[in-house]
């Protein structure tokens, strides 16, 4: 996340916020955030929030992904809110919206959904 320039905004139990600023170096050929950035958003603020309800010995793994890109990613920052659905014993199913801000207004560019299992290192 570091290497992307994204940093955690808003962290609670069972919810986690990504933001990320625009950068060229992570658009597609029309300027647009490119659905990879989008889905790998996706990926850590899941496997974070599900994280953020596992014990301290358990570290999260994603185990299943999936992603609808509703809008084009276009702005000036991703903003990717995530909330656990279901608080499994050892997976944590994850629900992310992800939001392009553009001009001071937000709008739903995807939305996923991780499942993540929490393991031992």
């Amino acid at each position: 996340m570091h290497y992307i320039g994204a940093r955690l905004g808003k962290v609670e139990p069972g919810y986690v916020e990504i933001i990320l600023p625009y950068k060229p170096e992570l658009t597609q050929q029309h300027g647009f955030f490119h659905g990879g950035i989008v889905a790998t958003l996706a990926d850590n603020a899941g496997g974070f929030a599900g994280f953020s309800l596992m014990s301290p010995d358990e570290q999260p793994l994603s185990m299943e992904f999936k992603i609808n890109l509703i809008n084009k990613a276009e702005g000036d920052a991703l903003i990717a809110r995530a909330k656990v659905l279901k608080n499994g014993r050892r997976i944590k199913v994850c629900q992310v919206d992800i939001f392009c801000v553009k001009n001071d207004a937000e709008y739903q560019c995807a939305v996923a959904l991780v499942s993540v299992i929490a393991t031992t290192l």
